[in-house]
């Protein structure tokens, strides 16, 4: 294949992921920023395809701009290097497709590399390893390029994508632990002066060429460079967060003795599944939008954090219960899931948040041989089923809390889910191992206050809508569906009011669907559209649906061919019969 010609700009831009770095000379590790790395949302625009005047990638005020103008950047993975050389085009082919008009792919350094250590990126050793092949192709199809050089990839590769014999040979990059222990995963020192230098020889064989394949003069190239990985993208939230304590996840306690090893068996079942992942299921298929906060960073403030909802084992740091107490008495609202902490870090009592709850814990039933620990439902919690949990700690309240016993463990009658009213704040209390009720979880976050903004009609579990925002008040409703093997017909509301109309969407199983809400594309204002759009040229945009018929409302006048159209108050109303379609402006 033909390499293209050099380009020399004055500043070559590229972004790592959706933040930004300049490269200037080849082999240097990072430069100057062309603007900030804060996450963003892209705002669409022009497709591939689209000619805008001709000038460099950049990135500002949270959108991509390319050739002059905000794009929205469509990109799919193909792992070129787990693929033969002669399958790349098909893949492409399927990417074309799709609608996609960017391709994503990983450069690892392990995959170029040879046991002798010298680094191919020319194809000698094999045709798969020629590094501005694939990159070529790409642009031969008309797609933009993103390329990840790393030097730590990740990817799922052996060591993340680091050559093995970098850590043979400089063993000072390995990360060790307590008493020399080797680390728990394959990370190294990424600071280490001899991993930098290594990092330096890989940069100087691969960054020339992705350098002199940057997009240029309006045709398609590679538009990023990413140096690090999964960046995210700025989102929309309701007043609800994970409540998220570090000390929790760490990977190593010391010393090694009976009461860490306490702390540790208390601290692993709440990291992920059992009293954390009921009620984090529930908040995203209940319809929430939620972030976290790191509760150990400093003191919460009710009007910006309503309603935390962090899980516990016994042990909490004795700052972080003072901080949800004062948070609490200052009017905040707490979804609080698993055991009544009474100890600090170290082991030592600490029973400042459970006493200003006024509960005081007893005995926790686990189950066991021919015996599971039954909840009842009761109060505000009713009516509801009885049912098994794998564990409940029992709870006294104390007389004048105020606390109301929401659940209850059948054979103790004992209480386990409290709703407790704390100076001018509330929290809901669950004690035991609840499962992922969605009535049970939606019922007490409303208790508290927090009212999911999009909410759907979905007859079985498994949807969830989430938004992405532009700076411009455009918007994309990210619509999920994780239920296999069957598809749902829903509509959605924002705020209790019909979005897309009061128009019904599909969503297949294990499928998902972009829709725009307020986007400006192509010279027009989408208000409304029940297919994702599929490519934007100036005065167009083309569309899928997601059935066999779509609804796209458009500020000021538009048309489609053989679409019903309406006009209604300067909105034009489009009802297109076919699955893919164009609207034209005018």
């Amino acid at each position: 294949m033909s390499t293209p010609p050099a380009i020399t700009p004055s500043r070559r831009t590229v972004l790592g992921g959706l933040g930004a770095a300049a490269v200037t000379t080849p082999g240097v590790l990072g430069g100057a920023p062309e603007a900030s790395a804060a996450a963003s949302s892209p705002a669409p625009a022009a497709a591939a395809g689209t000619r805008r005047a001709a000038g460099p990638v950049t990135y500002r005020n949270k959108q991509i701009h390319i050739d002059g103008g905000p794009a929205l950047v469509l990109g799919g993975e193909i792992p070129h290097f787990r693929l033969k050389c002669g399958d790349w085009r098909s893949r492409l082919d399927k990417a074309k497709t799709a609608g996609l008009n960017a391709i994503a792919t990983y450069i690892p350094w392990m995959w170029h590399e040879t046991p002798d250590g010298r680094i191919d990126v020319t194809g000698r050793t094999r045709p798969e390893r020629d590094l501005g092949a694939f990159p070529d192709l790409c642009i031969e199809n008309g797609f933009d390029a993103v390329v990840r050089p790393g030097p730590f990839t990740m990817a799922e590769l052996k060591g993340g994508g680091v050559p093995e014999r970098v850590r043979r040979e400089h063993p000072e990059i390995n990360p060790k632990g307590w008493h020399g222990a080797d680390a728990t995963t394959p990370a190294v020192d990424h600071l280490a002066p001899a991993f930098l230098e290594e990092a330096r020889r890989w940069y100087d064989a691969v960054m020339p060429v992705i350098a002199r394949r940057l997009r240029a003069d309006g045709r398609p190239g590679i538009i990023a460079c990413q140096l690090d990985n999964e960046i995210g993208m700025r989102a929309e939230y309701d007043d609800l967060a994970l409540g998220f304590v570090p000390d929790h996840y760490l990977t190593e306690y010391h010393p090694d003795t009976d009461a860490v090893r306490a702390v540790v068996s208390d601290v692993e079942p709440v990291r992920g599944s059992g009293p954390r992942g009921a009620p984090i299921r529930g908040m995203l298929l209940g319809g929430y939008r939620y972030r976290s906060v790191d509760l150990q960073a400093g003191d919460l403030d009710p009007a910006r954090t309503p309603v935390p909802g962090p899980a516990t084992g016994e042990y909490l740091d004795t700052v972080v219960q003072r901080r949800l107490v004062r948070y609490l008495r200052a009017g905040g609202k707490l979804l609080l899931s698993g055991l009544l902490p009474g100890k600090d870090m170290s082991g030592r009592p600490s029973t400042g948040l459970r006493a200003a709850l006024g509960l005081t814990p007893g005995r926790t039933l686990t189950d066991a041989n021919r015996f599971s620990p039954s909840v009842t439902a009761h109060g505000r919690a009713a009516p509801r089923a009885e049912i098994r949990v794998p564990k409940a700690q029992l709870c006294t309240a104390s007389p004048g809390s105020g606390a109301d016993a929401v659940l209850r463990e059948l054979s103790t009658g004992q209480g386990c889910g409290f709703d407790i009213p704390v100076g001018a704040g509330r929290a809901v209390v669950v004690t035991s191992t609840y499962r992922c009720d969605l009535g049970f979880w939606t019922a007490a976050l409303r208790r508290l206050g927090a009212e999911p903004r999009f909410t759907h009609d979905a007859k079985l579990p498994g949807v969830f809508l989430l938004t992405t925002a532009d700076g411009d008040r455009g918007r994309l409703l990210h619509a999920f569906s994780i239920s296999p093997g069957y598809g749902q017909d829903v509509t959605a509301a924002e705020r209790g009011k019909p979005l897309f109309g009061g128009e019904r969407l599909h969503l297949p199983g294990r499928g998902a669907a972009m829709l725009p809400l307020g986007v400006r594309a192509g010279g027009l204002r989408i208000a409304y559209a029940t297919a994702e759009i599929s490519e934007i040229a100036d005065g167009r945009v083309a569309s899928r649906a997601l059935g066999d018929e779509a609804v796209v409302a458009v500020d000021g006048p538009a048309r489609c061919t053989g679409a019903k159209v309406s006009v209604e108050g300067g909105r034009t109303l489009l009802r297109v019969g076919r699955r893919e379609f164009t609207v034209h402006r005018g």
